[in-house]
């Protein structure tokens, strides 16, 4: 081997020839780099559509943070640049900064006054802090210029509703519908203001257009399904709790208002399986637990639904009273002093306090809270102690219990409800005095009450109220039978009939010292007791003249309250008063007539006795 031969470790002469080469090259070009003249690229110049479009990005990547950063960049280069102070105002509001964002809209208004859109976010924001004068100009500022705005219409409308200024929000959703004619939640709205206005046909006619646009929506089914059962369209209204069921099956408050109508219907076996669902559903909650309580009411149920009656008190419109002393739990009264306390209407009082004589008759001495207008009345049932003012408290006993807890308290069934009749009572100098007045009249007296309580708590309950009231006119038929004469037991609501009525309607009118003088009822009562006969509707007159153990007639709607129960002629309450009920739902002339023929009868039954008499 050649010493001085070319030689590279674990390399080829051809590899190491080739590297030789590469390295040559490169130090060739760095020799030509140094000696050239480099220019550096330009910085890229500010490109607005680029920091607007990125903003957007990040705008629907949710990165607020960094949206915010690339529209104020916009603003930095160009102040005027509307979309950046738009796009801001909506991210600063959605973050509640409203202050941030009322800025950028005050800047919109700045660059361009003619821009109805901000005009509207201005109220939008303003309404959100509460503000809503101030928002409502705003609204009307964005109308003014932009007449066909629906937001603004629409929100003009909710805004002007939430104030309860109805009819101005009628007018702007009306110009909606004028726009829209399909509008979804315009009628929907219309509908539920016209229902708050006690228009209802207005309302039906806004609801069944909101409910053609969207079949679907189960609260507009369920409203629309109210208004027909108050107007005791019963059928319909089962019909459209039908379709709400269907959309939502497992809703406890549609369970509920199926139930109600089927027990106005008297199907009660279909209703309560509907309020046991809505239970099932909802088991704690006050007006089903109270709805099913007057369906077992209604079908004699007593020991049922006297216990669930006791729901009244969480419905939120009784108030319970309290005191330090135990509720009366059925035991002993030998020597305790009971103090009882009414709750609900006149008519309710005059049915109930019987339950004072059964508590006197197990030893308890009596105190009773009654209301203002039956003190006196109730102060001649010697079986009460002491009557104090509804407002009061005694200043001591032993137990007290709400008047309308009693039956629940007593375990009272249909064959127990206390029936020691009269347990009501006339003062008699003046029942004395009323016989004298009236004994000159030598027909057959009948005593007359058409007229009901008119408000009552809810809208609700005053139009399910009203269906217990008759028109005076309706008596005619009555007035027209010979040897009687009819006495007007009315005060305060329906007393305007009957100068309208006078006419065709021979009716005998106490003046204006009648019950005024002596004090509520007294006189009435003092007059019924010289009477032949009570007709009168679901009213306080009829639970007095029962109570005082006068022959009574009560006419009743369909369907007729729990307290009467279904298809009785008769009732446990009174074994003085007579049913008469509605065949079919509104028809009160088919009730007259059958108390015209019973009249008949009972006058030639009269004048036979009278002929036998005389001879």
């Amino acid at each position: 081997m050649t010493k001085n031969k070319f030689y590279i470790k674990g390399s080829s002469f051809l590899e190491a020839t080739s590297l030789l080469i590469l390295i040559l090259s490169n130090l060739l070009i760095l020799s030509n780099l140094a000696s050239a003249d480099i220019s550096v690229p330009e910085k890229p110049k500010y490109d607005e559509n680029f920091y607007l479009t990125t903003a957007k990005q990040y705008q629907k990547k949710k990165d607020y943070s960094k949206a915010i950063q690339n529209y104020k960049q916009v603003l930095t280069k160009n102040p005027n640049n509307l979309p950046a102070h738009f796009h801001l105002e909506n991210l600063f509001s959605m973050q509640a900064q409203y202050q941030k964002a009322h800025n950028h809209l005050q800047a919109t208004i700045r660059i361009n006054p003619y821009v109805p859109e901000a005009y509207f976010n201005i109220g939008v924001l303003l309404e959100a802090e509460n503000k809503i004068d101030l928002a409502i100009e705003q609204y009307k500022k964005t109308i003014a210029l932009k007449p066909s705005y629906i937001k603004a219409l629409m929100q003009m409308g909710k805004v002007l509703t939430n104030k309860e200024k109805y009819y101005e929000a009628i007018s702007y959703f009306t110009r909606v519908l004028q726009i829209e004619h399909d509008n979804f939640i315009a009628n929907y709205l219309l509908g539920k203001i016209y229902y708050r206005l006690d228009l209802l046909q207005y309302a039906i006619y806004y609801f069944e257009n909101a409910i053609l646009k969207n079949p679907q929506c189960a609260p507009a089914l369920i409203e629309y399904g109210n208004i027909l059962n108050m107007q005791n369209k019963t059928t319909e209204a089962l019909n459209i709790y039908t379709q709400a069921l269907q959309i939502i099956p497992h809703d406890p408050s549609i369970h509920y208002n199926y139930a109600y109508t089927l027990k106005k219907l008297n199907r009660l076996k279909e209703a309560f399986y509907h309020y046991e669902k809505a239970l099932e559903l909802a088991p704690n909650t006050p007006y089903i637990n109270f709805g099913i309580a007057i369906a077992y009411l209604t079908s004699g149920d007593f020991i049922k639904g006297f216990e669930a009656y006791e729901w009244r008190w969480k419905m939120g419109r009784l108030k319970p009273r309290n005191f330090e002393k135990s509720l009366w739990d059925g035991s002993s009264l030998e020597n305790k002093i009971l103090f009882l306390y009414a709750e609900q209407g006149l008519g309710d009082t005059f049915q109930f306090i019987r339950y004072a004589k059964k508590a006197k008759d197990m030893g308890a001495y009596v105190i009773f809270a009654a209301p203002q207008a039956l003190q006196k009345i109730i102060s001649l049932c010697h079986y009460i102690d002491e009557i104090i003012p509804l407002t009061k408290k005694p200043t001591h006993f032993d137990y007290h219990a709400p008047l309308m807890s009693m039956p629940f308290l007593c375990k009272t069934t249909i064959d127990t409800v206390p029936q020691q009749i009269p347990y009501l009572y006339a003062d008699k100098i003046l029942e004395q005095q009323w016989k004298n007045a009236l004994e000159k009249d030598t027909n057959f007296k009948i005593g007359i009450c058409w007229q009901g309580k008119k408000k009552h708590a809810t809208k609700f309950s005053t139009y399910a109220f009203a269906t217990k009231s008759i028109q005076l006119k309706h008596f005619e038929p009555l007035s027209k039978l010979e040897n009687i004469s009819l006495y007007s037991l009315q005060k305060i609501d329906g007393v305007t009939q009957i100068e309208q009525v006078k006419d065709i309607i021979n009716l005998h009118v106490f003046n204006n010292d009648f019950d005024n003088i002596h004090g509520r009822f007294m006189d009435t009562a003092a007059v019924i007791k010289n009477l032949d006969l009570i007709i009168t509707v679901d009213t306080s007159i009829a639970h007095l003249a029962g109570g005082l153990g006068i022959e009574t007639w009560i006419i009743l709607p369909e369907p007729a309250d729990w307290r009467w129960m279904l298809h009785r002629l008769d009732t446990p309450w009174y074994p003085t008063i007579q049913l008469f009920r509605q065949k079919e739902t509104g028809n009160w002339e088919e009730v007259i007539q059958n108390v015209v023929s019973h009249i008949k009868k009972r006058l030639q039954k009269k004048n036979r006795r009278t002929y036998v008499k005389q001879k």
